[in-house]
C-alpha cells in the first residue's frame, strides 16, 4: 500500500491499459468521465481513496470492456448509481462504505445482466427495495450486505437462484430465518452474525438438505435446542447464543464438518465424542463439565 496524494493520474492516453490499480491511497477529486471510454480497461480499483463528487459515465459506455470495479471507501456525493448502471458489463461491484447521503436502490442494478459480485456493506439501502417486488440481477453468485442497518430479512433473496454467498451480518434483522433460503440450490456460505434472529422457519429438513458448508449464526437471540444441520456442512459457528439442550447425535454424522464454535450457550449434557474428529472445536463458557475427560483433544473452554 502507498501513500500518493493528488487527483487522479493522467493515464486516459494509455488507450491499451487493461488494470489500473490506485486502491489505498490518498488520490482526491472527481474521477474523469474519460475513464469509462477507456477500450481495454477490465480492471478498475480506486477503493479507500478520498475521491468525491458525483461520477459521470458517458451514454457510450454501455460498449465499455469493464467487468471489474471497486470504488468502497470512498466519499461520493449524489446519486452516483443512476451514473454507473450504464457500464452494464460490470461482473465484479463493490460500493461499501460510500457514505454517500442517498440510499442505494437496488432496481438500479437491474441492468447489469451478468453481475456475480456485489458488495454493498455500510451502505444505505432503501427498504422498500428489498422486498420480493424489486429486482436484483439473477446472475448473481456474492453479495454482501454488512451494516446496511437492514431492519427485516431481505425477501429479494428469493430470487436469486444462483447465489452462492450472502453475508448480511452486523444489521438489526429480527425474527426467524425464513425456510426458502436453504432451498436455493447453490447456496454455500450464509453469514448472519449480529443481529437479532431467534430461530428458524419451517420444517428443520429443509436445513438439513441444503446445499450449505459455512454456516455463521454468531451474537443472535437463538435458543431452544441446537437444529440438524446440513449433511454438506463443513464449518458451523452458533457462538453468543442462547441454544441449550444437548449437542444433537446427528452431529458426528456430518463428515464434512471441521471446525465447530457453539462457546457461550447453555448446553448441557454429555459432550459427544465424535468432536475428537473434528479439525477446531470451541466450547469457551458451557455448562458442560469433564470436557477433557470426554474429549481426548486440547479444547479452549474459557
Amino acid at each position: 500500500m502507498n501513500r500518493l496524494t493528488g487527483s487522479f493520474p493522467l493515464v486516459q492516453n494509455l488507450t491499451k491499459l487493461s488494470i489500473i490499480g490506485l486502491f489505498g491511497n490518498y488520490f482526491s477529486g472527481t474521477i474523469p468521465s474519460s475513464v469509462f471510454t477507456m477500450p481495454f480497461l477490465s480492471y478498475l480499483n480506486l477503493s479507500e481513496n478520498n475521491f468525491n463528487g458525483s461520477i459521470e459515465v458517458p451514454n457510450s459506455s454501455s460498449s465499455s470492456s469493464l467487468e471489474v470495479m471497486h470504488l468502497g471507501l470512498n466519499h461520493f456525493e449524489g446519486k452516483i448509481l443512476e451514473p454507473i448502471s450504464k457500464l452494464t458489463n460490470l461482473k465484479t461491484l463493490d460500493l461499501s462504505f460510500l457514505k454517500t447521503s442517498h440510499p442505494i436502490e437496488l432496481s438500479l442494478f437491474s441492468s447489469f445482466k451478468s453481475l456475480l459480485y456485489l458488495k454493498l456493506s455500510g451502505d444505505s439501502i432503501s427498504p422498500a427495495s428489498l422486498s420480493s417486488d424489486s429486482y436484483l440481477p439473477l446472475s448473481l453468485e456474492v453479495l454482501f450486505l454488512q451494516q446496511c442497518d437492514i431492519r427485516e430479512f431481505p425477501d429479494i433473496l428469493m430470487t436469486l437462484r444462483n447465489l452462492v454467498v450472502i453475508d448480511m451480518s452486523s444489521n438489526r434483522i429480527k425474527g426467524k430465518i425464513p425456510e426458502w433460503l436453504w432451498s436455493l440450490p447453490h447456496l454455500k456460505s450464509v453469514v448472519v452474525t449480529d443481529n437479532l434472529f431467534d430461530g428458524f422457519q419451517g420444517s428443520a429438513k429443509n436445513l438439513v438438505n441444503s446445499s450449505v458448508q459455512y454456516l455463521g449464526l454468531e451474537s443472535n437471540h437463538f435458543k431452544g435446542t441446537l437444529p440438524h444441520l446440513p449433511h454438506s456442512l463443513i464449518s458451523f459457528s452458533a457462538r453468543n447464543n442462547s441454544f441449550r439442550g444437548d449437542i444433537p447425535l446427528s452431529i458426528c454424522n456430518r463428515r464434512s464438518l471441521a471446525v465447530l464454535d457453539l462457546s457461550y450457550n447453555n448446553f448441557t449434557g454429555p459432550v459427544r465424542k465424535c468432536l475428537s474428529k473434528l479439525t477446531i472445536v470451541s466450547l469457551r463458557r458451557t455448562t458442560w463439565k469433564e470436557v477433557f475427560q470426554t474429549l481426548s483433544m486440547p479444547v479452549p473452554l474459557s
